[in-house]
């Protein structure tokens, strides 16, 4: 069925004013800091725990590292999403921006360590570059959710 460009405008805007009312009310109810804290160490805790279940590759198991890299990064993308659509309070929102760009920019080290490896590069030599990743401990520490650091 073809549709004319009207009824396309009117969904389109229909679909844009839906999302501004989902996060204006969702701006509008943001979580105490205490609820806030539980849940974001809920979510981290998870992660945390499934980032555990990863195997350990012996060396020489490029392949297991890969895989496991790959699995960490899924699980890493997967926890900031989550954490994302937690609202925090005022007072913690600065903090917590700060400790999503920081893991955000952890995945990203994390990939470009991972491509390079995918490329030839040893997996140890490959694993020094995440040195660069920044540290989240000192964020999520004063947020009171030190499960969110790994």
């Amino acid at each position: 069925m073809i549709r004319s460009p009207l009824w396309f405008c009117v969904v389109l805007a229909a679909s844009v004013a839906g999302s501004s009312l989902a996060a204006t009310a969702s701006a509008a109810h943001p979580l105490t800091a205490s609820a806030y804290r539980g849940k974001a160490r809920s979510l981290c805790t998870v992660a945390k725990h499934a980032a555990a279940a990863l195997p350990t590759p012996k060396y020489g198991e490029t392949a297991v590292v890969i895989k496991s890299w790959q699995s960490m990064i899924t699980i890493e993308e997967t926890e900031i999403a989550a954490l994302k659509r937690l609202t925090p309070p005022a007072t913690l929102a600065p903090l917590v921006r700060e400790g999503l760009a920081d893991k955000e920019k952890q995945v990203t080290v994390f990939k470009s360590a991972l491509a390079k490896m995918q490329a030839g590069t040893p997996p140890l030599q490959a694993a020094f570059l995440i040195a660069a990743a920044p540290d989240d401990l000192r964020v999520w520490t004063k947020i009171g959710v030190a499960a969110c650091q790994y």
